[in-house]
């Protein structure tokens, strides 16, 4: 009996290592790493790899811009915002236009009720590390921000208070930076980031090389590093969105890479912050121009805005209702390139033919937490 308990036990002991080591063979693949689910997603943006660099907790682009690495990770694993309609004029390939934030990152841009009321904060690295010269181009750069462009609503003001502030700017040899802000490599003068904050809040640090004292392009660079805190891109490259109304070519656009060292906002530059940061929506509300029946159930809108060169619109909403009033449902679509007149058209798709609705529509800026009032009603047969 004993020997039958022994070999019984036996024979479960070796049915339980084999069984185990059967499932081994079918255990899951390990995930990705951190760093390749980046890779992946930048791989997908159009983002050359060879201008990116991870470090512990920033992604370096092209050496003086960048992602706060949980920040970037957050937004590839919760995806982006929902979906648009297509704009009816699709985006044309112009490399050298100024870059923006990518339509589905709404939430990179900065609120509405931040932009206004931006507060710096220079460390006393600053002065230490890289030299007087540098404060003094700190404030005028953030000046050239409050006055050269008009009809922004982008507005700094200085802080003494480090608690208070919305960016901080340091010497990237200051101990107290992030660590991914100190030690910028020899052939950077300044390094910044994109916002990524979920409070709708501008990328907080910009660091100044130390080795740069003499750099004779202060106002420029620090105007430059600023325009990323904000989210706009560099001029002519892949990442971001073409921002319509920008000339094709802008070589001394303030968020060029070339040679320019000029501090001034080229009149691109005007409409691309106007884009993202018009200085009021008001309710001045768009024009309806038409509503036509293009047949299969889709309406045709054009439309245009009133305040186009001041406050140009990102979006529009749109909302459909029966002929007696009762709502029905909406959609936002980006409100992109007009025609020769000023003239924008949407198209509503996947109406029931034979249906008689009525629209109105709103303008929107970019994060859409500003809008104008809405337009008179328009109604269509289908």
């Amino acid at each position: 009996m004993k020997r039958f308990k022994f070999f019984l036990a036996l024979s479960i002991l070796v049915t339980m290592v084999w069984y185990s080591c059967k499932q081994d063979l079918y255990l899951p693949e390990p995930s990705k790493t951190e760093d390749q689910e980046i890779l992946d997603f930048l791989t997908a943006q159009g983002i050359d790899l060879n201008d990116v660099e991870i470090l512990d907790s920033f992604v370096v682009y092209q050496d003086d811009a960048g992602w706060d690495k949980a920040a970037l990770l957050r937004n590839i694993r919760e995806g982006a915002d929902p979906v648009y309609e297509l704009p009816a004029y699709p985006d044309s390939a112009v490399s050298d236009r100024q870059r923006g934030i990518p339509n589905a990152n709404l939430l990179d841009a900065v609120a509405i009720n931040r932009v206004n009321n931006l507060k710096y904060y220079i460390r006393g690295s600053v002065q230490s590390d890289c030299g007087a010269g540098w404060v003094t181009a700190i404030g005028e750069a953030m000046n050239a921000w409050n006055t050269g462009i008009t009809n922004s609503r982008v507005h700094f003001t200085q802080t003494m208070i480090l608690s208070q502030a919305d960016i901080i700017v340091g010497s990237d040899n200051d101990m107290r930076m992030p660590s991914d802000r100190r030690n910028l490599p020899s052939n950077v003068v300044a390094r910044a980031g994109f916002p990524d904050d979920e409070e709708g809040r501008p990328y907080k640090y910009v660091s100044i090389n130390d080795a740069y004292s003499g750099w004779s392009s202060k106002m420029k660079t620090i105007m430059h590093e600023v325009g990323h805190c904000l989210g706009y891109r560099h001029t002519g490259t892949l990442d971001g969105q073409h921002i319509p109304g920008t000339p094709s070519q802008d070589e001394h656009s303030i968020m060029n890479t070339g040679d320019n060292m000029a501090p001034y906002f080229t009149a691109g530059d005007q409409t691309a912050v106007r884009r993202y940061y018009p200085l009021n929506m008001g309710p001045t509300p768009p024009t309806i121009v038409s509503a036509t029946n293009v047949g299969n159930g889709v309406a045709r809108i054009k439309y245009s805005n009133p305040l186009a060169a001041t406050n140009p619109y990102s979006w529009v909403l749109v909302q459909k209702f029966t002929t007696s009033g009762v709502f029905i449902e909406s959609k936002y679509f980006l409100s992109d390139y007009p025609d020769g007149n000023g003239v924008f058209t949407l198209y509503w798709y996947n109406n029931i033919p034979g249906q008689t609705y009525k629209f109105r529509i709103a303008g929107l800026n970019f994060r859409r937490d500003a809008s104008t009032n809405y337009s008179g009603y328009v109604t269509v047969g289908l």
